[in-house]
């Protein structure tokens, strides 16, 4: 992410900023995975998933002190709430709402593959 390189407090109140707003605002299905557009879904939400787990990149003294790598408590940001909620997000699409939509995963996935490009 842009603070990792910058350290610019703008790009870490962002991230914090427009995590929070998925969490608790973002429309959600029935059994939770957040909605953001019609087709495809799971792809916005695995996006996010990503998104999430970004600013809880594991450090080491050295790496804190000369590099580019910071913690997301050091941010401000709830890494629990963020890891759980990328965890819910990644288990929903896998298989834990009923249906797995990864082809080949799980017990209950998709058979007849749909795929526009």
């Amino acid at each position: 992410m842009l603070y990792k390189v910058t350290k610019d407090e703008k790009y870490a109140t962002d991230l914090k900023n427009y995590c929070n707003y998925v969490i608790n605002s973002s429309s959600r299905t029935p059994k939770g995975l957040i909605f953001i557009y019609d087709w495809g879904p799971a792809r916005y939400a695995a996006n996010l998933a990503f998104i999430f787990m970004q600013p809880q990149v594991r450090c080491t003294k050295s790496d804190y002190e000369y590099g580019p790598c910071h913690q997301a408590a050091d941010l401000g940001i709830n890494a629990d709430t963020y890891r759980a909620e990328a965890k819910k997000q990644i288990d929903y699409i896998l298989g834990d709402g009923g249906r797995s939509y990864v082809i080949g995963y799980g017990d209950n996935y998709p058979t007849h593959a749909h795929h526009r490009s």
